[in-house]
């Protein structure tokens, strides 16, 4: 199994409060840290990115980012991978998809895309290894 850093100093206590209170949040910074660490890059892994639509704007904001294309439901992160794209959408447990969500699932179905709902960092493993996306260990840090 790969360790990953354990994150310190000031800016990483208040990113551990914060993950704490919205726990999505800290499973998508564990998911991140697992996917520089342990998948190697294109072409041998994915591209991968995070769509950062969630959290609460300022109402000129929000309209500013829906006017440029902004989707409510969309998935936290995406991966690129042999000509697939695949949405992952972080839950915690027990928390549901949102209707919005459920649509924006069903639309990127049809689109093509493939959705995977991921409420642990061992979820997110199974999914890589389902799809067929390399990993490696990390190596002590």
């Amino acid at each position: 199994s790969a360790e990953l850093p354990k994150r310190r100093f000031g800016a990483a206590s208040r990113m551990a409060k914060r993950a704490m209170k919205f726990p999505e949040q800290g499973l998508q910074i564990q998911i991140c840290d697992f996917l520089r660490l342990c998948v190697p890059p294109p072409p041998e892994g994915p591209l991968w990115f995070a769509i950062p639509n969630g959290g609460w704007r300022l109402p000129k904001t929000a309209a500013l980012m829906k006017a440029t294309g902004t989707r409510a439901g969309c998935h936290d992160l995406m991966l690129v991978w042999q000509g697939r794209i695949y949405g992952i959408e972080l839950k915690a447990p027990r928390r549901l998809l949102t209707e919005r969500q459920r649509e924006f699932h069903w639309l990127f179905s049809r689109a093509g895309g493939f959705s995977f709902i991921v409420r642990s960092l061992d979820d997110f493993r199974a999914v890589l290894g389902r799809i067929g996306i390399p990993t490696r260990v990390a190596k002590a840090a």
